[in-house]
């Protein structure tokens, strides 16, 4: 069993309000890389779910070293990972034509967290002009030999132009972000005037979260360093004088959540029982989207 593969560090205030006051909202186990057990808290003043103590900086590439990590490795291994790939082409051809849908005349697209590269491929064959950020060497070479789109490492954002970019992307990046505030910060600069920022996360309270519990696949953790729904988006966001333009549900993102939930609880028929649990979000998610297992915002400039 591995354990104590990275150095942690211990949050003393909240990342979205500052409160000190938190409360053990849940204990879970790190099931992809080092199976040790973590601690997501809750802040008292704001409700904010964050992972604490978690990895820093400096050494959390040790959590993403495995091929179950699909959007580094690209890996088709296995039922799971198989059914992600085909569901991949199917959402990032949605995901482009949400982009268009939402800012029709935009041209220039800025991919933070942008893996392999498969969506930025896409929306540069669609017309616009792109750029990527990458922390993972790996991925950012991949992407780069496969589909010649340029990409960056995460130190290099400050190196655009002020008001570079038409939409800013984050397709589950932003919980992933040690420096939460000075990278929003980053992301206001390189807007345009009107330029929409499109962010995608796992919605902590999804209504599969209440099945599954601590083996719930979204908190992901150490990797996940924050659990966002929408009010905390809207809070955050808020700080930083954005505002909520659009919420969006992720449909297939609750089969996949709830299949690699099974997985992780060990059940006898886990695929069938994901397929059903996932459904049944789906249908909670009609009513009221904050019941989805992961939710798109689109934000502007306030």
């Amino acid at each position: 069993m591995k354990q104590n593969i990275g150095v942690l560090e211990t949050l003393s205030s909240c990342p979205l309000c500052s409160g000190t006051k938190f409360n053990l909202f849940i204990s879970c186990k790190d099931y992809t890389v080092s199976h040790e057990t973590f601690q997501i808290v809750q802040c008292e003043s704001c409700g904010f779910k964050f992972t604490n103590p978690r990895p820093i900086e400096e050494t959390i590439a040790k959590y993403y070293h495995s091929s179950d990590y699909i959007s580094h490795s690209n890996s088709s291994k296995g039922i799971i990972n198989s059914l992600y790939q085909i569901a991949r082409k199917f959402t990032i051809s949605k995901k482009v034509s949400l982009i268009k849908s939402v800012k029709p005349e935009g041209k220039t697209i800025l991919d933070y967290g942008c893996g392999t590269g498969e969506f930025l491929h896409a929306i540069k064959k669609a017309g616009w002009r792109t750029k990527g950020i990458e922390p993972n060497p790996e991925a950012r070479i991949f992407a780069k030999s496969n589909y010649l789109v340029e990409v960056f490492e995460p130190s290099e954002i400050n190196s655009f132009p002020a008001k570079s970019f038409d939409v800013i992307t984050l397709w589950h990046v932003l919980e992933h972000v040690h420096k939460l505030d000075e990278t929003i910060d980053s992301f206001k600069k390189l807007l345009n005037d009107n330029g929409i920022l499109l962010i995608a996360v796992p919605n902590s309270n999804a209504s599969e979260s209440n099945t599954y519990h601590g083996f719930w696949a979204a908190y992901d953790v150490p990797r996940h360093l924050y659990h966002f729904s929408s009010e905390s988006i809207t809070q955050l966001f808020k700080k930083h004088q954005m505002q909520l333009l659009k919420i969006f549900s992720m449909p297939l993102d609750a089969f996949y959540v709830s299949m690699l939930s099974e997985k992780y609880r060990r059940s006898s028929f886990g695929f069938l029982k994901g397929i059903f649990n996932g459904a049944k979000t789906n249908l909670n998610s009609f009513s009221d989207k904050n019941n989805s297992s992961s939710l798109i915002f689109i934000l502007e400039k306030i």
